[in-house]
């Protein structure tokens, strides 16, 4: 193997690196993802460097292993870390740069904050699946891409009762934002608010708001280099996620009047959903819209247990909820 050298990354210049190779391998990243990324975890990025007198220190590739808070389930702490971003320059494939960068991670991952339990997580493409299984990493679900041509005429149906109680959301609204760091936490699985800040603040965040006050329900969508992306989109009832995503696809087609206004152009607009029986209805926007099919991932963990056995319990314990996938990078 070359001479190698990893080392974690440093700012959002460097993390966007990671969002270059990604652009490159047509996984079509958000325009201002780099930040958000690197709010959630400052030593969550490592990359891969070659070492040679001429032309020096080349970046050839990359790997996320991004830690979230400390979590607890029947008491008990763990530590949750998503794997994404495991890319190898096309010319460098195939000479143990991978395996380098992979055990590198995982190895980060385990010796942070004392060595506590930890769960890792990521999104394989079908075709890595096997590859991933033998590091022991285990099936939970699948994801699938859809994509919706919007056009100027395109209309996502909702009831008046569900459309009224949707509204932008900034991040500046302290209070408010509270509440959906509350809330996605108890649908996530565990807290993300160093997420959450940049991720509402850089794009458009829509909240539907019961009578009460409570949320009910949100939904982000960031423009990419290629359209737009929904993620997360997360609702207590299939009526909210409706109402939720037809906010979002009004933001395409106003943002973008001016491109759809020949009335053949169409901008696409991604949503990723999963297949699990806990929410029966998760595909019902992608069925009814007509969205079609781009690939498929699969949700794996890591031995998804404490460290005397016993089960980690509440591992996205409200996909119930789950209409839409926040990042395939990021889970």
């Amino acid at each position: 193997m070359q001479a190698l050298a990893l080392r974690l990354m440093k700012g959002d210049a460097e993390v966007q690196f990671c969002v270059e190779m990604a652009r490159q391998e047509g996984w079509n990243p958000g325009l201002s993802d780099a930040s958000a990324f690197l709010a959630t975890d400052s030593e969550g990025y490592i990359v891969a460097e070659s070492k040679s007198p001429n032309p020096g220190t080349v970046p050839i590739g990359c790997i996320s292993c991004v830690q979230y808070p400390l979590t607890t389930t029947d008491g008990r702490p763990f530590r949750y870390c998503f794997l994404g971003f495991f890319i190898v320059a096309q010319e460098h494939r195939r000479k143990g740069i991978g395996a380098a960068l992979w055990n590198g991670a995982l190895e980060h991952g385990r010796q942070r904050d004392g060595g506590s339990d930890v769960v890792f997580g990521l999104d394989a493409v079908v075709e890595q699946r096997d590859r991933y299984a033998k590091s022991g990493f285990e099936v939970a679900f699948s994801s699938v891409r859809y994509e919706l041509r919007v056009t100027s005429t395109t209309v996502i149906e909702r009831d008046d009762a569900s459309a009224s109680g949707v509204s932008r959301l900034s991040a500046d609204d302290a209070a408010v934002f509270d509440q959906l760091v509350a809330y996605d936490a108890a649908v996530f699985g565990c807290g993300r608010r160093s997420f959450l800040l940049p991720w509402v603040k850089n794009n458009a965040c829509f909240i539907h708001r019961a009578n009460d006050g409570n949320i009910e329900g949100y939904i982000v969508i960031r423009e990419c280099f290629r359209g737009f992306k929904v993620g997360p989109l997360f609702a207590d009832g299939l009526p909210t996620a409706e109402a939720l995503f037809g906010a979002a696809v009004d933001l395409v087609k106003d943002s973008k009047a001016k491109e759809l206004s020949g009335g053949s152009s169409t901008i696409p607009v991604y949503l990723d959903c999963i297949d699990t029986d806990k929410n029966p209805h998760s595909h019902h926007l992608p069925d009814t819209y007509g969205m079609g099919e781009v690939f498929r991932t699969s949700r794996m963990y890591l031995k998804p247990q404490h460290s005397d056995g016993s089960e980690v319990s509440h591992l996205n314990g409200g996909l119930n909820k789950w209409y839409g996938v926040t990042t395939f990078e990021l889970g």
